[in-house]
């Protein structure tokens, strides 16, 4: 049984990125991992196929490397940290208990009343009862050193606001949704006006939420808040856009720090080159280059770097095809499908964009795709309409193979039809179009390629 190490590592830009090794049997592990920023917090979890033995902090830094000393005990499914070296001097009693934390605050249940309550009265309600109760829970988990307890604070005050204070009109009526008896509903609720995100004032974006490990997606978040609407930043000029942006906030929000617009610019970029998928235009180059050549000139560097893998990731997916679903009774679907590819082996990747596994999965058999490319394999992906459909135009970009977007109804009867309920599934076909294989759930890089050579051997 493999025992695997997960190193997922945060950027103010980028977001959130995973690399794999596997626990050698002298019980070591060895890890590059490149880093956006000179130093950083990212975090280590050690699992198998089938068990989850913890999860730990640990402080990165571009110069330094890490040593971690980790008593590890696959039998009793434990492991104790008994020495972390590394950037940013973080202790091994630092590292303990921070999933555990995170874990406590997301779990805490709050009154589901919010379609009763103006944005007014729930924003008060969050930030005066629910994020101090959340606090409380993380806390009575996970309680060390001041500089590490701020970091956690400030990581899930930034997950709070945008998993929850973002999202009152979603709330309100998912509220109203579970708390209703009518089976349909025309209940909409308001969208709050820009003066209700004032409660922002109340925290100093520093510096130090840099690290944290929910920035990110709260700048993104902040990007996509309809009352400030807020444009894409495009080939208009950096400066230009930050002044435009200034503009559209400074009424509700006093926020004057550089750095946080000079961020806000880079995560607009940045949603382009990772959701859109559309690499920088030679305007948008001179911008970034330009505009960044006098301050913080590494964020030219992480967007320029974006932007080089973006394009290898295109040319390397210029086999995508997007496929009609074929017009006959669903009762006969997968049938005509496959016959489609005859005297080839399939594998079909039932997946969906907003499934994290499934994309990972998706990066794994990229490598598989370019092994397997002489030989007689088509990739076949089938997704349905919980991606919405610019979304998956945008991610099947850099995929490649054959594509499929199913009716709800369509989908419904295929996963009835093999009796399954959970993304990623897969089904490999031989040459002759007979069902070979179904994994639930990605079996793995090796075994997978092995089920295909396996039928490409028939």
């Amino acid at each position: 049984m493999s025992v695997y190490v997960d190193a997922i590592v945060y950027s103010p830009i980028t977001g959130q990125h995973e690399y794999r090794t596997v626990l050698e049997q002298d019980q070591t592990f060895h890890l590059n991992i490149p880093l956006d920023c000179t130093t950083a917090i990212g975090s280590l979890r050690i699992s198998s196929d089938t068990e989850y033995y913890g999860f730990f902090i640990v402080g990165l830094s571009q110069k330094e490397k890490l040593n971690l000393d980790i008593k590890f005990n696959k039998n009793e499914n434990s492991m104790i940290i008994t020495e972390s070296k590394g950037g940013l001097g973080l202790t091994s009693n630092e590292t303990v208990s921070f999933g555990g934390a995170i874990m406590a605050f997301e779990e805490f249940h709050s009154p589901d009343k919010y379609y009763r309550m103006t944005p007014e009265e729930f924003v008060n309600q969050e930030l005066n009862f629910n994020l101090k109760e959340r606090m409380k829970a993380a806390f009575n988990v996970y309680n060390q050193s001041e500089r590490i307890n701020n970091y956690l604070r400030n990581s899930l005050e930034l997950l709070f606001f945008n998993g929850k204070l973002f999202q009152y009109k979603e709330e309100a009526e998912r509220s109203y949704r579970n708390t209703t008896d009518k089976v349909e509903s025309n209940y909409v609720a308001s969208e709050p006006d820009a003066s209700y995100y004032s409660f922002l004032n109340q925290y100093e974006l520093t510096p130090q939420h840099l690290y944290c490990f929910s920035y990110s997606g709260f700048i993104k978040a902040f990007l996509s808040i309809k009352a400030f609407d807020i444009p894409t930043v495009g080939n208009t000029s950096i400066k230009v856009w930050i002044d435009e942006v200034k503009g559209r906030i400074k009424k509700v929000l006093k926020i004057d720090s550089e750095l946080f617009y000079d961020l806000l610019a880079a995560n607009s970029f940045d949603l382009q080159l990772s959701y859109e998928n559309k690499p920088l235009t030679k305007t948008q180059i001179a911008n970034i280059t330009n505009y960044y050549s006098t301050q913080n000139s590494a964020i030219a560097t992480v967007l320029l770097n974006q932007n080089s893998q973006l394009i290898e990731k295109l040319k390397s997916s210029q086999d995508l095809k997007v496929k009609n679903t074929p017009n006959v009774a669903k009762e006969k679907l997968m049938d005509t499908l496959i016959a489609g590819y005859k005297g080839k082996v399939v594998l079909v990747d039932f997946w969906a964009t907003w499934c994290t596994p499934c994309a990972d999965a998706i990066k794994k058999i990229r490598g598989l795709k370019e092994a397997l490319k002489e030989k007689d394999v088509v990739f076949v992906y089938i997704a349905n309409p919980s991606s919405p459909k610019k979304v998956w135009e945008n991610q099947i970009k850099i995929i490649g193979g054959e594509h499929y977007y199913l009716t709800a109804d369509e989908w419904s009867f295929i996963t009835e039809q093999f009796e399954f309920n959970t993304i990623p599934t897969y089904l490999i076909y031989n040459s002759k179009g007979s069902l070979k294989d179904k994994s639930i759930g990605f079996p793995g890089i090796k075994k997978m390629q092995a089920l295909l050579e396996n039928v490409l051997q028939e």
